[in-house]
């Protein structure tokens, strides 16, 4: 705050950096795309779903993958009392004393994880795998040959694949559909678990829907830049645009251009080569 200020008090400098914000936001604009359709396939608390399939009678216990040290995730009937992934596992014994450890096999979640990759294929070949239990699709193509192009057209897609994966594995997934990959990333955690959220292909509906998303949704801002932006105000994306010289000032070139780019809703949408 004391370097905006600074800036602030020598006016020529302030006009001219408001200028260059202006521009390089302008120019985001103008790169928009939402020609294309990305569903993000976000298979639901995926280590301990394939321990439950393995094993029906965990069904309806509170598991933990993980240790004392360190819990790695854990189903939904543990997550009702709190106990989440990252926490330790001596506390997460604590919230609650029926929880049920089990240590991670690699190999099994890996088999289970080209299980429902192979599902995906069948719409788009080029898939981009996100650890084990995501993966992100260009379904694009898929659409337009299937004569599928359109909103209901891309709903019923989603909801085709999260059933193959179903079908496939025994376990359920959660989607997020829109026009680009990390747009696709936040929606499909809205209806989680066995779920999936549509944002349109409508410049004005995505940004409507950027304006009240807390920044630190946006992939890419961790803790530290949370707390950061928040030193200056900036909690929700809408306050970053409205501070967008605020950010300029602070971060990096790259960094504003993320940053400003990702709180518009404006991000790739292509495969990376």
């Amino acid at each position: 705050m004391q370097k905006i200020e600074k800036t602030k008090a020598n006016a020529r400098e302030w006009a001219s950096i408001e200028q260059i914000v202006a521009e390089r936001i302008q120019l985001a604009k103008e790169e928009r795309r939402v020609d294309r359709t990305w569903i993000h396939v976000d298979m639901d608390a995926f280590y301990a779903a394939v321990e439950v399939r393995d094993d029906p009678s965990l069904k309806d216990k509170p598991l933990a993958i993980g240790d004392r040290n360190m819990i790695l995730t854990t189903n939904y009937v543990a997550r009702k009392h709190g106990v989440r992934s990252g926490v330790p596992g001596f506390i997460g014994k604590k919230l609650c004393e029926e929880l049920i450890f089990m240590k991670p096999d690699y190999p099994k979640y890996r088999a289970a994880s080209e299980e429902f990759h192979s599902v995906l294929r069948k719409y788009d070949l080029q898939l981009e795998g996100v650890g084990l239990d995501e993966a992100n699709l260009d379904v694009t193509d898929y659409l337009r040959q299937s004569n599928m192009d359109t909103d209901i057209g891309r709903a019923f897609l989603a909801e085709q694949i999260r059933r193959e994966i179903k079908q496939a594995t025994k376990m359920t997934a959660s989607c997020g559909i829109a026009c680009n990959k990390m747009l696709a990333k936040i929606c499909s955690d809205y209806k989680k678990p066995d779920g999936q959220t549509q944002l349109e292909n409508d410049v004005v509906k995505i940004e409507k829907f950027m304006s009240d998303l807390l920044v630190r949704k946006l992939p890419g801002v961790g803790k530290v830049n949370e707390q950061v932006l928040a030193g200056m105000g900036i909690v929700k994306c809408s306050d970053a645009i409205k501070h967008a010289s605020h950010i300029y000032i602070n971060f990096t070139v790259n960094a504003f251009d993320f940053m400003i780019r990702a709180c518009m809703g404006i991000a790739k949408n292509v495969h990376e080569d």
